[in-house]
């Protein structure tokens, strides 16, 4: 499967995180390449400008948007200070797919 862009990892993405519990990107990221049944190479992938992997900046892009829509939350950053280490949650699951599922029904 071709990665796809960053819109059609939101609800995966808040799935993932539908529990409430805290995880880091990493795991996000495995669990979003499991489930779109992502390859080794694609995971590979680089954007044209070669610095960063396709799929990652795809899913740093989903998680920014949610953020920004209040949609989840960064509770704590990790102590390395590394933006892919530091957690998301998802305080209203519920509401958060709800209103994924009303946007993209809209559009």
């Amino acid at each position: 499967m071709a990665i796809s862009g960053f819109q059609t990892l939101m609800r995966p993405a808040l799935q993932t995180l539908a529990d409430g519990g805290e995880l880091r990107v990493q795991t996000i990221r495995d669990v979003l390449a499991r489930e779109f049944g992502l390859t080794e190479a694609e995971l590979e992938q680089r954007l044209r400008s070669g610095t960063t992997k396709t799929y990652a900046n795809r899913v740093a892009w989903t998680l920014s948007h949610m953020k920004g829509a209040g949609l989840i939350e960064s509770p704590r950053a990790a102590s390395t200070g590394s933006p892919n280490a530091a957690a998301r949650r998802c305080p209203r699951p519920a509401t958060a797919i709800a209103s994924i599922s009303a946007a993209s029904v809209s559009s």
